[in-house]
């Protein structure tokens, strides 16, 4: 039940990261919430460890996005469940977006939950 708690709920990450750098990239980070644009701190060339972070979440949430569109129209072929499970996993994503913008806008570093945790930005690191 404990490993479900810390999967589900968001952990704020805030300290971690200088205020400073993140009031002055709060613009680029809004920004780069929206998952096509996760590219956007390396074509800045601002790479602050805050602006990788946001970078990080919104590419999970990128491929998050990819998946759940080959699940649903894989599932989309049952009739009723399948429309049922496309809904509940678009209304997820959509919650998670939101989540993501709302955090980055007031000024706090969050982790995603579900994908929260998964650090996409270390494989590229290596």
């Amino acid at each position: 039940m404990n490993d479900l708690n810390s999967l589900l709920m968001p952990e704020d990450i805030t300290n971690q990261f200088d205020a400073n750098e993140m009031k002055q990239d709060m613009g680029i980070a809004i920004a780069t919430c929206i998952p096509i644009l996760f590219f956007l701190p390396l074509v800045t060339n601002k790479k602050t460890p805050y602006l990788q972070f946001v970078s990080g979440q919104s590419l999970s949430l990128l491929i998050l996005s990819l998946l759940v569109s080959v699940v649903s129209a894989i599932i989309g072929f049952i009739p009723l469940i399948g429309g049922l499970v496309q809904w509940v996993l678009s209304l997820a994503l959509f919650l998670l977006f939101v989540a993501s913008v709302v955090t980055t806008a007031t000024g706090k570093a969050m982790k995603l939950p579900i994908i929260g945790h998964i650090n996409i930005m270390d494989f590229f690191a290596k």
